[in-house]
């Protein structure tokens, strides 16, 4: 069994050497978040962002703009809206998920926020379009917001969503 002092070392040893580029994070690796993590964080699964939140209503979003998925069924896997390469995000299952929905999640192309999600036992993320992007593995201890890459159209003045 490794000691604490050895465990550490293990990981500065592996930070040092992805410093050095002898080590690389290849992407459509899969990812963990740890419990470490705190809210606010989060990581990029391609367009797809994963924020830890503390609970649904976090920074502020107005909670009656989303709406509890009473009875969740194997549609409410989907994260993103539509039908191309960067909507095909996907939780594994539904198990162990509370998920709340922005009113206009089915309804608006340009939406910029996704569900939050509550989970009770270890969830994964899966993108079963390209292959470019991992699973992104999520922890139980947190919630997670989900958002989506926004890009500036200078032709209409506004920004919208990202689509691959």
């Amino acid at each position: 069994m490794a000691t604490a002092l050895e465990s550490i070392q293990t990981v500065k040893d592996h930070a040092e050497n992805l410093k050095n580029g002898k080590e690389r994070v290849q992407p459509g690796d899969p990812y963990t978040i740890s419990s470490a993590a705190q809210s606010g964080e989060g990581v990029w699964q391609g367009d797809l962002g994963i924020r830890i939140v503390d609970s649904p209503d976090y920074y502020g979003f107005k909670i009656s703009k989303y709406k509890k998925v009473k009875k969740l069924d194997d549609s409410h896997r989907k994260l993103v809206p539509g039908d191309t390469d960067g909507a095909k995000h996907h939780l594994d299952s539904i198990d162990g998920v509370e998920m709340w929905l922005p009113e206009d999640f089915y309804t608006n192309p340009d939406i910029e926020t996704g569900p939050i999600i509550r989970i009770s036992e270890p969830r994964s993320v899966v993108h079963t379009g390209s292959g470019r992007h991992g699973t992104v593995h999520l922890d139980p201890i947190h919630c997670y917001q989900f958002t989506y890459q926004q890009i500036y159209d200078q032709f209409a003045n506004r920004t919208r969503r990202s689509r691959d």
